[in-house]
């Protein structure tokens, strides 16, 4: 289920006009960890003890994946908001 609901976000956001997805991962947490690099997601880093889950202070862990090539940074133009959304 996880991977047919990303495959759907990624082809959005691509429609949307973004180049890269990233995920926050409270640690340890090896099937949510295994899901995100089955799908193309690559670690970036862990920032130590900052989430608050299950009584505990938990390592968060960063990912990143390209969604789309980006040659040049000033190219891309700005994305599109996902409808329904109300921007702040």
């Amino acid at each position: 289920m996880g991977r047919a609901l990303y495959t759907e976000l990624f082809r959005k956001l691509v429609d949307l006009g973004y180049f890269r997805a990233f995920a926050g991962v409270a640690l340890p947490n090896a099937a949510s960890v295994a899901l995100h690099e089955s799908v193309g997601f690559k670690p970036l880093g862990v920032y130590e003890k900052v989430g608050f889950k299950f009584g505990a202070w938990r390592d968060v862990g960063w990912w990143q994946r390209e969604l789309r090539a980006q040659t040049n940074l000033g190219e891309s133009g700005e994305p599109r908001p996902f409808e329904g959304l109300n921007p702040a």
